[in-house]
């Protein structure tokens, strides 16, 4: 027969307490479970054939400043959120010559950026919603355009 030996500790009850109102606290949040579908119909929960229903839209932002080799483009955000941009000679949505706006409280009301050679300077730009960032064009012709 193995001896297993035992220890007593004593907690206090205001620690019990504790962990029985943490307890609850953790167990009254809702778990959210993403919607799920199945390609072609069928049972939605048959193993390996679940894809994740997408996300909702987030905030959209439109602009274009058309193909430019002097001069500057100014956009004015009015949502707060994460806007991607690129130039359409050099870049797309996903690769290339492309920078970003970062839309929050507590930002500037304006910032700039530059355009030189093959870069967006700096990236992100950060305003607060209803900010204003102006695109400067130092060198290159080239665009500011959302994907």
């Amino acid at each position: 027969m193995r001896f297993t030996p035992r220890v007593h500790v004593r907690v206090p009850i205001a620690s019990r307490l504790a962990v029985l109102a943490m307890i609850a606290v953790v167990a009254s949040f809702a778990i959210a479970i993403p919607a799920c579908s199945k390609k072609g119909g069928g049972n939605p929960y048959s193993p390996n054939s679940m894809t994740p229903s997408p996300p909702p839209p987030g905030p959209t932002e439109s602009f274009d400043s058309g193909v430019l080799s002097s001069g500057s483009f100014s956009h004015t955000f009015a949502n707060a959120g994460d806007f991607g941009y690129h130039c359409v000679i050099h870049g797309s949505a996903t690769g290339g010559m492309r920078g970003s706006v970062h839309v929050a409280i507590g930002q500037p009301a304006s910032a700039t950026v530059n355009v030189v050679n093959f870069s967006f300077s700096p990236s992100p730009a950060n305003v607060a919603p209803g900010g204003t960032v102006t695109w400067n064009w130092v060198s290159g012709t080239h665009s500011v355009t959302t994907p």
